[in-house]
């Protein structure tokens, strides 16, 4: 069994490269490069993201707005119109308003009404939030030769807890101990009898995932990925990233689809005999929210006492935070993430993939299948966690904190935002651009010789007029790292006929906009296969099929359709 780095690219990259027979104007959409993030630059010079439009919710916002007059915002805005950004009318006004004040105080006023916003802040910063220590996303440690370390730590709770034992070991420190507790070699056990075949490693287990957005549906994707039966209740409004609609198909594969109404009591059988069918339950709505629903785990554990329940948050179970609102690309901004993407004296850079959902949704799926194999072993159910929060956190791993609470220098990316170091950036070439990544002195020492200067601050300027096929066949052959630096890859990969052969592509029949293709298997698995053969359902798809199924009646499900609560027709359909 394997995966590799290439296809742990890949995962982020589902939400641009994927392509449809007839798709929709949205998918076609997708996330284009030119779209403007919403960070605003205060008046102390600190950067905030902003992820809700603030004109009427924000007290200080209504105030600047209406100091400006109707001409002034008019004004402002015509001066940004090429800056414009979706969800933002008055988004010259709002960066004129915010120079007005410091970050603290907006940030002050948006989290006191519930208006989702973090300041962009420096690399390693994180470590030392409140919050993160809290939830156990931080570790402290003793380290014999650096001292006190303040470090990333578990991103996810289950029970029993996980725990950090000690300090990242020195060369060999342990061998002594490891080798003296090898056990004698024993005689070969008898062969165990033939187990049942099984096609996919999680054939049988079922999930029912009440998530939305991308944090939360991604990682029962995951889990039907690997062979889980995996149902999706969704609003009859339909999932809040179904309009944005490459990357809703990006984490709903695999899924059967129900759609209810459970705001409407008279879903609530429904929703209970899902519940009973279910090993485990997956969503990433605020807790709040879930209460008023009915899906908290004290009422999802007393309808199935033996549920895995997985609650993937903003800012984790315990704190001030706890149901505050969040968004990736908030934790891209608290991470530092975007303060370093953006360079030495530029202005922040959101980066355009969800890395912090997607890691946030790894972290919950490994949290769930720790779990299941906990009750495998005990019988017990049990509820685990996951949050955007411990996921930033433990982007911050190659960093730490002192005694004094400074984290440790990292590379930082360079003005022209092409590297780090002369051995580590990116060159332009006379006929495009190469990455050169020579890590160590004697890659970097055969790159200057391959080139022909005596050091790497010489590399520019060879490079600048070579072209890129030879000098990649040449730097390789002599053992450096590197790689052409290709663009808008999305159709070019999907036409690769090796991605096809590798099942680093998958193909299926949609519901609605025909044969779609996206990236396939995350994983090798041998002779257990992942499960790519069912493409993000359609709202309500399934939905009589999978309540009959559970145990609903005819009647049931009728009365329900009579009623208007919630269930789509089944002929809102297509391929299964």
């Amino acid at each position: 069994m394997r995966t590799s780095v290439a296809q742990g690219a890949l995962l982020p990259t589902m939400m641009h490269w994927a392509r449809a027979e007839s798709p929709g104007p949205m998918f076609e959409f997708g996330l284009p490069k030119e779209l403007r993030p919403s960070l605003f630059r205060c008046g102390d010079g600190i950067w905030v993201h902003l992820m809700r439009c603030a004109d009427t919710d924000s007290p200080l916002m209504r105030e600047g707005l209406g100091s400006l007059g109707d001409d002034g915002v008019a004004r402002a805005n015509a001066a940004c119109a090429g800056l414009t950004m979706p969800g933002f009318p008055n988004f010259g006004a709002n960066q004129a308003v915010f120079d007005t004040r410091p970050s603290g105080e907006w940030l002050d006023d948006f989290w006191a009404h519930d208006i989702p916003a973090q300041v962009a802040a420096p690399f390693g910063a994180i470590l030392a939030d409140g919050q993160a220590r809290l939830n156990g996303y931080v570790t402290r440690l003793e380290d014999p030769e650096r001292g006190t370390m303040i470090q990333a730590g578990t991103p996810f709770a289950t029970q029993p807890p996980s725990r950090v034992t000690g300090p990242a070991p020195r060369l060999g420190q342990h061998t002594d101990e490891v080798l003296g507790t090898l056990p004698t070699p024993a005689p070969e056990p008898p062969a165990p009898s033939p187990a049942p075949r099984v096609r996919s490693p999680l054939e049988g287990l079922r999930v029912l995932d009440l998530g939305n957005f991308l944090a939360g549906p991604l990682s029962p994707m995951l889990l039907a990925d690997l062979g889980a039966d995996v149902v999706k209740v969704e609003a009859t409004t339909g999932d809040q990233m179904r309009p944005i609609q490459r990357v809703f198909a990006s984490c709903q594969r695999g899924k059967r689809g129900v759609a209810l109404d459970l705001k409407a009591p008279g879903t609530r059988p429904a929703l209970e005999a899902l519940v009973r069918w279910a090993d485990v339950v997956h969503h990433n709505l605020r807790l709040p929210a879930a209460r008023r629903l009915g899906i908290d785990y004290e009422r999802v554990r007393a309808i199935n006492p033996d549920v895995i329940y997985c609650h993937a948050s903003s800012y984790g179970p315990e704190g001030d935070r706890a149901d505050w609102p969040g968004y990736d690309q908030l934790f891209q901004a608290s991470a530092g993430w975007e303060v370093l993407g953006g360079g030495e004296g530029n202005d922040p850079l959101w980066l355009r993939f969800g890395f912090m959902d997607h890691l946030c949704a790894m972290a919950s799926t490994v949290a769930s299948l720790l779990a299941v194999f906990h009750r495998d072993r005990t019988g017990r159910g049990q509820a685990v966690t996951s949050s955007l929060l411990g996921a930033a956190v433990l982007t911050n791993s190659e960093t730490y904190l002192d005694a004094s609470g400074r984290p440790a220098p990292v590379a930082t990316v360079d003005h022209e935002q092409t590297g780090t170091s002369p051995g580590h950036r990116l060159y332009r070439l006379s006929d495009g651009w190469l990455a050169l990544c020579a890590r160590t002195d004697g890659e970097l020492a055969a790159a200057c010789t391959v080139l022909g200067v005596p050091g790497a601050g010489d590399l520019e300027g060879a490079l600048a007029g070579a072209g890129c096929h030879q000098t990649v066949e040449a730097l390789r052959s002599a053992g450096v790292p590197c790689e052409p630096v290709s663009f808008d890859q999305g159709d070019a990969f999907l036409d690769d006929p090796l991605a096809r052969r590798l099942g680093l592509i998958a193909s299926y029949p949609h519901a609605e906009w025909g044969r779609l293709e996206q990236v396939g298997a995350l994983w090798d698995l041998g002779d257990l296969g992942v499960t790519l053969d069912r493409a993000a359902p359609a709202l309500g798809q399934h939905t009589v099929d999978v309540l009959t199924e559970v145990g609903l009646d005819p009647g049931a499900i009728g009365q329900l359709l009579d009623l208007a609560v919630g269930v789509q027709s089944p002929s809102v359909g297509g391929p299964a």
